[in-house]
């Protein structure tokens, strides 16, 4: 299978990338949880990351949804990829 995480998998990377506990991960929580990271990288790159991962469209912020959803499609793409070029 594609998904290889175990459903507790997610909700623990979730909770640890929202910060401020409200259910969903903002630009805020990112900046909080993972500051080398955000040093990296302007506030309109990775708001633009959250405008493309937002899959319901509320106000540029991740639910669940959008996080599970986001993870499972990336690692299809990772799998793909692989396909191609062993393919190749």
């Amino acid at each position: 299978p594609l998904v290889k995480n175990k459903h507790n998998d997610f909700i623990v990377a979730f909770n640890k990338l929202d910060y401020d506990k409200n259910s969903f991960i903002t630009f805020d929580d990112i900046r909080s949880a993972l500051p080398e990271f955000t040093s990296r990288f302007d506030k309109e790159i990775i708001c633009g990351l959250f405008r493309i991962l937002d899959i319901d469209h509320d106000n540029d912020r991740l639910s669940y949804f959008d996080f599970v959803t986001s993870v499972i499609v990336l690692q299809e793409c990772k799998f793909n990829m692989k396909m191609q070029t062993i393919s190749n």
